[in-house]
């Protein structure tokens, strides 16, 4: 990337006016524009510049669940799988994903599912910060097919492998039967992430 610097004079600005060979007609000399502008609009200058090659230069990072997603366990977290890792250079990153939950259970209680990030490099969570992706009441026989965004801001200090991962869950103490347990990416939604870098 490149560093702009802006043209520092020593003392104020003035022009040399000279021929087509070279010879001199006028020194020190000052030009004023004509007429005079109604919007003098914004100068350019290098902290400018280098906002605008920093902004175009901002990564970015995407992934995609690449088919239906069959979980078997519940009150656990599950990893998701590399369709939905992203592997991301050390520094400071918006993270967000977007997620399609399908749930179905038939038991004593309501039954639901939520997402988190989890830093696989550290081997942590990220901010203890979840979303509720579906939610089945207790009683209701149908299929429920329920998106929930998760966001946050996270800093690398080293390069990192983040994943998604799924907790399905229920509220008594005998585990319901599951028709459906799912993390879903077809024609009708997708299970996506996406890491934006943020510049400083």
């Amino acid at each position: 990337m490149t560093t702009w610097v802006d043209r520092v004079y020593d003392g104020a600005r003035r022009y040399i006016i000279k021929t087509d060979a070279g010879l001199t007609l006028y020194d020190n000399v000052q030009i004023d524009v004509t007429p005079t502008p109604t919007v003098l609009g914004t100068d350019i200058t290098a902290a400018r510049l280098n906002a605008l090659e920093a902004a175009s230069e901002q990564r970015t990072y995407t992934n995609e669940l690449s088919s239906l997603l069959s979980v078997s366990s519940s009150k656990t977290w599950v990893d998701t799988g590399s369709s939905l890792d992203l592997t991301l250079p050390a520094g400071k990153w918006e993270l967000t994903a977007t997620l399609l939950g399908i749930i179905q259970a038939d038991g004593s209680s309501d039954v639901w599912a939520k997402a988190r990030f989890y830093d696989e490099t550290a081997g942590a969570e990220i901010d203890a910060k979840y979303c509720q992706l579906a939610w089945q009441p207790h009683g209701d026989l149908y299929q429920r097919r329920q998106s929930g965004t998760l966001k946050t801001i996270v800093t690398l200090a080293v390069t990192s492998t983040i994943r998604v991962e799924v907790y399905f869950d229920y509220g008594s103490s005998t585990e319901p039967t599951w028709s459906a347990r799912y993390l879903s990416s077809d024609i009708n939604g997708k299970s996506t992430v996406q890491a934006v870098e943020i510049l400083t």
